[in-house]
């Protein structure tokens, strides 16, 4: 099992994971990405390291692929910059999408 554990992760431990699964997806589903998609909680999951994991996913992939970021609204109200910020670490701005959930997708 990939992600069994006993007992509490430590941040060094889950950083760990999210290399283990980056290679991973490398091995399983492209081992080169031009494009990656990351599709993380909301502020309204901060609390679960969230942020800071999906910033840790970014900078794995942002070497080598075009890194984009839509937040899935748990409460519907699209993030403001500064929340972006606090939620999300130093990935760019312009990075981080809104998940227009009322008017359909947008191609990025």
């Amino acid at each position: 099992m990939f992600f069994q554990e006993e007992g509490s992760l430590t941040r060094n431990r889950v950083l760990e994971l999210v290399h283990k699964a980056a290679d991973a997806a490398r091995d399983n589903i492209c081992r080169s990405p031009r494009r990656v998609l990351l599709l993380p909680p909301d502020i309204t999951r901060a609390h679960s390291g969230a942020g800071w994991i999906t910033e840790e996913f970014y900078k794995i992939f942002s070497k080598e692929a075009e890194v984009e970021l839509i937040p899935t609204l748990g409460q519907h109200v699209p993030h403001t910059p500064e929340q972006n910020r606090w939620m999300f670490g130093e990935i760019p701005e312009e990075h981080i999408h809104v998940h227009d959930w009322r008017d359909g997708v947008t191609r990025i």
